[in-house]
């Protein structure tokens, strides 16, 4: 039986985005006040405002970086699932895509291709494709770039 796949809404996007963009004007708010704050020769209303601008931008550029990293880390892989198939007379393995039913030790109606006998199930397994680190900073080879 499949499972069931939850998916995230697009209102939670919506939010996160319009919460990522919020905190983005209210940091450069900060960060204009305190430069404003630098001419009126009031310097330690300068000093925070600027630093909470600053801070505010950092946080904002590191949660909207772990939001994309989350995201993907959870797609989905695709996996390929064989049948190992052996031939009891000649010794031949051969690999299919599985079929509805194969189970281990079940003779098989496919035939050997080179002595025409039945061959039996060995295994069935998933192979999964060679995963990429995936990175910001990472070319799609793994190298740095």
């Amino acid at each position: 039986m499949p499972e069931e796949k939850k998916k995230i809404s697009l209102g939670f996007y919506a939010f996160w985005a319009a919460s990522m963009v919020g905190i983005v004007l209210i940091s450069l708010l900060f960060f204009y006040l305190g430069m404003q704050s630098l001419n009126s020769n009031n310097m330690n209303d300068a000093l925070l405002n600027i630093l909470m601008g600053i801070a505010g931008i950092g946080i904002a550029a590191k949660v909207a970086y772990d939001m994309v990293k989350a995201k993907l880390a959870f797609q989905e892989e695709k996996q390929e699932i064989l049948t190992e198939l052996h031939c009891p007379k000649c010794g031949r393995k051969m690999l299919r895509p599985f079929k509805e039913g194969d189970y281990v030790g079940k003779v098989a109606q496919d035939k050997c291709p080179q002595c025409g006998t039945s061959m039996a199930i060995v295994s069935v397994f998933a192979k999964v494709p060679k995963q990429k680190k995936k990175s910001f900073f990472t070319s799609s080879s793994g190298e740095k770039a």
